[in-house]
Formats: structure tokens, sequence, C-alpha cells
């Protein structure tokens, strides 16, 4: 693709799942394709799309513990997530609409995938590496100095603190284009009663107050906790290897208050290996089209 682009750069799971079908079948379904697209993203990048159908297979039988070409399978089962979201209507989830539709979208998405980068994807790629190249080059400059000089610990939490910033302005920069917010369809609902024309998707943290005063509905929550992003930074080198990481983790979500205390009680406040697998145990479900 030339500029140092390739596939392997730019290829993401998210890019598979987005745009949830409207029709999903029973009430879990939508909560088994959001935590299936958290488990895929927590395996290593497929290295072609045999790989990826595969992995597909493997998580939906791990999360529901039926594979769909089982003989034996009933239609329909319940799930983790009937019990801490309001039982049965939101546990059930149809293993026949996963073989009839929804699987067979995904394979042929992943297919579709590894055959050709969209020439969109492509440009918004290069846009995000070059607008957050300058972030990269700083964070690999904070980063050798933590591991190359004799600081204190106070030192130390002052360089950590200003990753950790560097982090937070690079999504800054890229929400209101490249990098739509995630919006929980409970935030979405609030942003619809305000009967404004805010398109919350698109709307970064400094402007919450114009709208929620006091910041007292919503929270800009970092699906990969900041912390967590900047400890698998650490042993990257080079800027590139930064940007390729951030393409992939650096993303927000607006929720409501109210879903970030499940977070909390989930044990999910700091940590989440598997960011939208820990928002569906939580009964938090986003908009995955952006």
């Amino acid at each position: 693709m030339g500029n140092g682009i390739t596939d392997r750069n730019i290829w993401r799971w998210q890019d598979v799942f987005y745009d949830k079908p409207t029709t999903r079948g029973l009430g879990g379904d939508p909560y088994v394709w959001q935590a299936l697209l958290g488990l895929m993203e927590s395996k290593p990048i497929p290295l072609d799309s045999s790989v990826a159908v595969s992995q597909l297979q493997l998580g939906f039988e791990a999360i529901t513990g039926w594979r769909l070409d089982a003989k034996d399978r009933p239609s329909q089962i319940m799930t983790e997530f009937e019990f801490e979201h309001g039982g049965m209507p939101n546990g059930q989830c149809s293993l026949d609409v996963w073989q009839t539709r929804l699987m067979p979208l995904l394979v042929r998405r992943v297919r579709a995938s590894f055959k050709r980068v969209p020439q969109k994807l492509a440009n918004d790629y290069a846009t995000f590496a070059t607008r957050l190249m300058p972030f990269g080059l700083a964070i690999v400059s904070k980063q050798e100095l933590l591991r190359t000089s004799h600081l204190t610990s106070y030192q130390r939490s002052q360089v950590l603190a200003s990753i950790s910033d560097d982090l937070r302005k690079a999504s800054d920069i890229v929400i209101e284009d490249l990098r739509p917010a995630f919006v929980s369809f409970a935030a979405g609902r609030f942003s619809d009663e305000l009967g404004t024309k805010l398109e919350l998707s698109r709307t970064p943290w400094h402007r919450q107050p114009s709208f929620d005063p006091g910041r007292r509905n919503l929270m800009f929550e970092h699906l990969n906790p900041i912390n967590q992003i900047r400890s698998r930074l650490f042993p990257l080198t080079s800027a590139e290897e930064v940007i390729e990481l951030l393409w992939r983790e650096l993303r927000v979500a607006w929720i409501t208050k109210e879903e970030n205390g499940r977070l909390t009680r989930g044990g999910f406040s700091s940590a989440r290996e598997n960011p939208m697998y820990a928002y569906a145990k939580c009964g938090i479900l986003l908009d995955v089209s952006s």
C-alpha cells in the first residue's frame, strides 16, 4: 500500500463486527455478539481467513458451550448473561439464528476482509498514523528515559503520568473524525432525551458540561484503561509500533454513571483484558458500528 502501511497493520476484528444486524434473535444474542468480539480481540491477529473463521467458531463455543453444527444441540440456550441483566429475556441466545444468519454473516465478512483492505480504512489509518506520530515519538522517548535513567519514584511517576496524558490527548484529536466513541444504548437514550442535535459518538470529554452539567449522568470511558494501554506500550521501541497498538486499543465510550458502577462492581474498573466481553458481562451494550 505504500507509506509503510500493510494489511496486517490495519486489520481489526472490530471491522468484522461493525453494523450489528437489526434482527438478532433473542435478548441474549446482542451480548453474545459483543462478547464474541471481545474474545476475538484477545487473540493474536489471525494469519489468514481460515484461522480467523476457526477462531470465530471456537470462540462462539467457548461463550455458549455449543458448536453450531452439533446434531443434538437445542434451538436456544441460556447464556452467562442471564443472571446480571434482567433474567431470562436477556439471557436467551438463539443457536438457530446464529447458525443460519449471524455466524455466516461474520464468516463472509472475515473472508472479504482478508481479500482487500477498503481504501477508506487504509486512508484513515494513514491519517491516524500521521496525526499520532508526535505522540508515538514522545511516548517512545519517555519510555526510553524510564528504562535507562536512574529516577526517583516520584520522577518515574511523573513520566508515567505524562505518558497517560499523551494517550488521553491522542484520543481527543481523533474522536471527531477518525475514531468516534462507542456509545452505550443507555447513554444514547440520555442523549436522545436532550432534544438537541448532539452527536455523542463524536463529542469529546471537554464538551460534556455543555449538555451534562456537573457530569452527573455520563462517563467518558477508555474501553482499554489507560494504565493497561501504557503497560502494553512499554516494551515497544518505535513510534510505528506504538501507533499500531493504539490503532487497536485507543478507544473510548460514552456510558452512564450507573453502567460505570456495574463495571466497578464486576471488577473491571482498571483492568479489562477483553473490554467488549467485560462490558457485555456487565450488561452494557455498545454501538460497535463506529
